[in-house]
Order: structure tokens, then C-alpha cells, then sequence
């Protein structure tokens, strides 16, 4: 596959929060050079690149975001479907997951993830350990041949975390490259093809602290020593972001490099579907799903019957639509049969069994047949009926297993092979009622079970209706709680200025009060000057001067 020249990159943009509006900067401003091109794809609102438009992109960054990588909604599927089957084809193209990307390749590839093992959120900064396997990786060394003037790398370097989850459990086909204190899988790679880090090598400690450590600190998600301390260590412990920047870069870049397309790990070309991956056991990183219990369907243990010795025990089946061959499940059947109808209809199959059994023909010595008939068939034992009698219509029924009596008369005994052919007869008629009621009995059987599926599934559907209400409140509380974060400054400039008004409303009560009296004396003073002008106008009345003079 040859690359087009100009060189171009992609972010996978999965933060929708306002605050964080334009944080794909971080990614364009930072890799690629001055004639890199960018494509932006917002995952949240469900925008992905076609899998093989997606080859053409030299590398593919993957944000972080304030979800949650085991959250079921539906772009955050995609997401995982996408990786998974971009992974497995054979392409150049390099992949960097930042925190929440990471755990969401983790979980495409069979890995799984979960809310921190210690249950706090994690703001700080951290040492990252690399491992041997780390340091022998080409693009690793390539990024501190120039910068270390042909020294050893690093053991260790710092990173910015911020997380809430991480991965718990990495792929098959994953390589560890590196452990922090918080996070045993920190950094790790799926055949240089992707790779994963949980820290945030791309954020500055100012951006942490005004966009993630005020919020955290008001919602207490921080306590107060925890909001202490992750400020202490955001203000005081530069993190290694531009060496991690390099190391991220020379992995890209190694991709370009090569003209020979990468195959996929034998470990991801097996590996699980993302929907076959082990689902949490945590909610929502906010723990609003802690109340939900898991349900766990129980085996259904249907009645057992009592089934004749000579009656095989019929199939159960776990479905209506499992129903045995030649039984139509579509058909209109009795749905409430209950189990002692089904025993009833086995007693009667016994019953005409052994009432066929209880007429016995044997031959005596001079050649004759003999019908003995036993206890309840309606003639004593050892005999035959009496001359001009038949044997009741209820009992011949029951004997010869069908609804026409077995009519025996007095007169010369039948012949042993008239006699066998009788007695064949009346035992094909007693199977046949056997087989009529053993059929009879499975479609009852089949039937209970059918109904005792569809309750187990009435219940499943249930549980996913609650978890579907509960998904939704989730993300409304999410948004709820974004838009409180945003609504804070606002709120905290509005107390601040009415404190600032009742301020200066003390400081001018005084001067109130000075007024009050000053208006009092202007009027204490123009009275004066009134009395003063009508003794002035009686004085010249008297004196006899004129009023205009």
C-alpha cells in the first residue's frame, strides 16, 4: 500500500463536555509537523472513519473523556467494534489510546476494566516503572537518542493521572510496558500496532487543576486531604509530558517509516469479540448502579413423573420452539395442563396395561385353551365366565386396550394359534394406547416447559428494561452534574457580589442618616426665613413704606 504524501492524522474525539471544547488541540498542536493534516471524529455523537479510509491516516489518537469505558451506550460499542476489526487487518497505521481510549482497546480485545481497585478518584502525579520491555522498544531509545546525547534512558518518568478506572485485566495479546503505584497496567502495546496509556502525558498541571481538580474538590469526589495533596503534587512535581510526547511520537512515527504493512498478533486474530468481553461488576464511575444486584437465572428443575418401567422418559425440552420432531409448536395446544393431568393420563396407560396383562391364554394338556381371568376383570380366577354371559363393556375396554370390547363367549376352546393371534391383537392395541398417552404426556411436559421459559424470559426482559432506565438516568445525572460544574463560577461570582452590595450598603446607612438631619435643619432654617420676611412686611406696613421699595 502506497501512502499519499501528504502526511495525515485523525483524532477520535470521545469528551462532549463544554469545558473541554477545542481539547483536540492538544493532538494537532503537538505531533505531526507543520504539514500534517488532522481529521476530527467526535465517537460521542457516533462519527468513525470507514476501516479502510481509516488505513490512510498515518496515526490515530484516542481522547480521554469523563465516561466510562464499561458504560452501554451505544457509540461507546461502536468504538470497540471498530478497534477490534481495525486491528485486525494488516496496515501501517499506528493507534494511541489516552486513558479512557486505553481502556476502551483493552475491552475490545477480551481485556477488562473496572473503577479503581482503592474506589477513590486519582488526581496527582505519578512515577511511571518501565519495564526492560520498554526499554528495549526502537522507537523508545529513538526518542532519547538526541535528547540524552547518547546516555542511558530513563528508569522511570512522571506522569499527570486523572482517572477514576482503569484496566483490570489487560488482552492476551498485550505487552506490559510500564506499572505506576495506582496503576499496575499503565502503559502497554498490542504488536507495536497500538499503543495504550492510562496517564495523560498530553495535559498540562494548570489545565488539571482549573478544569478537573475544582470540580473534583466541589462535587467531593476529593476529600478535603485528597484535594490537598493531588494540588500539592500538580504544583510542585513537573511531570516528564515532553519526553512521554516524544515517545508517543517515535511510535507513530515508526509506522510511517515502514513500508511494509504490519500483520495482526495471532493473539487478536483469535481474540474475543468485544460484546463476548467479561462485563464489570461497577457502574457508572459516579457508583450509581451500586444498588442494582446481578441477577443470576436459576436452573429450572421441572416436576418429575412416575413413568411406567416399560415407558421411555421423554426429552424435556428448555423452549417452545424446541418442540420434538412432527409435534407442530405453532399449533394451537393446551397451554394449562398441569403436571397432575399429565400424571393422570400415565396412570391410565398403566392401568390398561395391566388390565391387558390380566387376561393370560395358556393350552392344557388336550389341547384346549383356557381363559383365566384375574381379580377385577369380572370372573372369578380359574374359570371360565358363566354360559350365556360376557364379560362387562368396561372391563373388555380396559383388557383389550381400545374403546371395542374383547367379546368371550362359552362354548369349544379356540385353537392355540387363534388364541396367539387374540392375545397379539389385544397387545398391539395396548401399545398403541401406550404411544397415544406417552405423546400425549410429552406435549404436556413440552408445554409446561415452554411456559416456564417464556416466564424466565418475561424476567430477562424485565431486568434489561430496569438496567435500560437506569442507563439513561445515569447519563442524565452526568449531564446534570456538568452543567451544576459549569453553573459554579457563575454562582460563586454572584455570592461574591452580593456580599460586595451589602458592603456598601453599611458604609452608606451614616451618610443616610447625616442627610436626614441636614434636611431637617433646611427646614428648621427655611421657617426662619419666613417668620423673618412677615415681620419685615408688618414692620414696613407700620413705618408706612411701600412694599416695593
Amino acid at each position: 500500500m502506497t501512502r499519499m504524501i501528504t502526511r495525515k492524522f485523525a483524532v477520535f474525539d470521545c469528551e462532549d463536555a463544554p469545558k473541554w471544547k477545542g481539547h483536540e488541540k492538544l493532538y494537532t498542536e503537538t505531533f505531526g509537523g507543520a504539514k500534517a493534516t488532522w481529521d476530527i471524529f467526535k465517537c460521542w455523537d457516533g462519527e468513525l472513519p470507514g476501516l479502510e479510509a481509516a488505513e490512510q491516516f498515518v496515526g490515530i489518537f484516542i481522547t480521554g473523556s469523563h465516561f466510562s469505558a464499561y458504560e452501554d451506550m451505544p457509540w461507546i460499542s461502536a468504538l470497540m467494534t471498530w478497534l477490534h476489526d481495525f486491528l485486525q487487518r494488516e496496515h501501517s497505521t499506528r493507534i494511541v489510546a489516552v486513558c479512557f481510549g486505553s481502556q476502551v482497546a483493552a475491552r475490545a480485545l477480551g481485556g477488562r476494566v473496572g473503577k479503581n481497585p482503592s474506589q477513590r478518584f486519582v488526581l496527582t502525579v505519578e512515577d511511571l516503572q518501565l519495564t526492560e520491555a520498554f526499554a528495549q522498544k526502537d522507537y523508545f531509545r529513538a526518542a532519547f537518542e538526541q535528547q540524552t546525547g547518547g546516555q542511558e534512558p530513563p528508569a522511570s518518568l512522571k506522569i499527570i493521572e486523572s482517572h477514576g478506572d482503569q484496566v483490570l485485566e489487560l488482552p492476551e495479546a498485550a505487552q506490559l510496558l510500564a506499572t505506576s503505584a495506582t496503576a499496575p497496567n499503565e502503559v502497554w502495546t498490542v504488536g507495536d500496532r497500538l499503543l495504550a496509556i492510562q496517564g495523560h502525558p498530553e495535559m498540562a498541571p494548570q489545565e488539571a487543576l482549573s478544569k478537573i481538580h475544582a470540580t473534583l474538590a466541589s462535587n467531593g469526589r476529593l476529600s478535603e486531604e485528597e484535594a490537598a495533596a493531588s494540588r500539592a503534587a500538580l504544583e510542585g512535581t513537573p511531570p516528564d509530558s515532553a519526553a512521554i510526547q516524544r515517545i508517543m511520537e517515535a511510535f507513530v512515527e515508526q509506522g510511517a517509516a515502514s513500508d511494509t504493512p504490519l500483520p495482526p498478533p495471532e493473539e487478536v486474530r483469535a481474540g474475543k469479540k468485544p460484546e463476548e468481553g467479561t462485563t464489570p461488576e461497577t457502574g457508572t464511575s459516579y457508583g450509581l448502579t451500586g444498588w442494582l444486584p446481578s441477577v443470576t437465572m436459576p436452573a429450572v428443575s421441572l416436576p418429575s413423573l412416575a413413568l411406567p418401567a416399560w415407558m421411555p422418559r421423554p426429552g424435556l425440552a428448555t423452549s417452545a420452539s424446541s418442540a420434538p420432531p412432527g409435534h407442530d409448536s405453532s399449533a394451537p395446544q393446551e397451554t394449562s395442563a398441569q403436571p397432575a393431568e399429565a400424571a393422570a393420563l400415565l396412570d391410565t396407560a398403566t392401568t390398561a396395561t395391566q388390565a391387558a396383562d390380566s387376561v393370560q391364554i395358556s393350552a392344557d394338556p388336550e389341547g384346549k385353551s383356557q381363559g383365566d381371568i384375574l381379580p377385577g376383570s369380572g370372573a372369578p380366577t380359574g374359570g371360565r365366565p358363566e354360559a350365556g354371559k360376557h364379560l362387562p363393556e368396561s372391563s373388555a375396554a380396559e383388557a383389550s386396550g381400545s374403546g371395542t370390547p374383547l367379546d368371550v363367549r362359552p362354548g369349544p376352546s379356540m385353537p392355540l394359534q387363534e388364541s396367539e393371534a387374540a392375545s397379539s391383537c389385544a397387545a398391539d392395541r395396548a401399545a398403541a394406547r401406550r404411544a397415544k398417552l406417552h405423546a400425549q404426556a410429552e406435549r404436556l411436559v413440552d408445554d409446561m416447559a415452554g411456559a416456564v421459559s417464556a416466564e424466565l424470559d418475561g424476567a430477562v426482559a424485565n431486568y434489561e428494561l430496569l438496567f435500560g432506565v437506569n442507563t439513561v438516568s445515569r447519563a442524565e445525572f452526568l449531564h446534570m452534574q456538568q452543567e451544576l460544574a459549569n453553573w459554579q463560577p457563575l454562582m460563586q461570582a454572584r455570592t461574591c457580589s452580593s456580599f460586595e452590595i451589602q458592603r456598601k450598603r453599611e458604609a452608606c446607612r451614616p451618610l443616610l442618616a447625616a442627610l436626614e438631619g441636614l434636611e431637617a435643619r433646611m427646614e428648621s432654617v427655611e421657617g426662619n426665613i419666613a417668620t423673618l420676611d412677615a415681620d419685615t412686611r408688618h414692620l414696613a406696613r407700620q413705618l408706612g413704606v411701600p412694599p416695593d421699595a
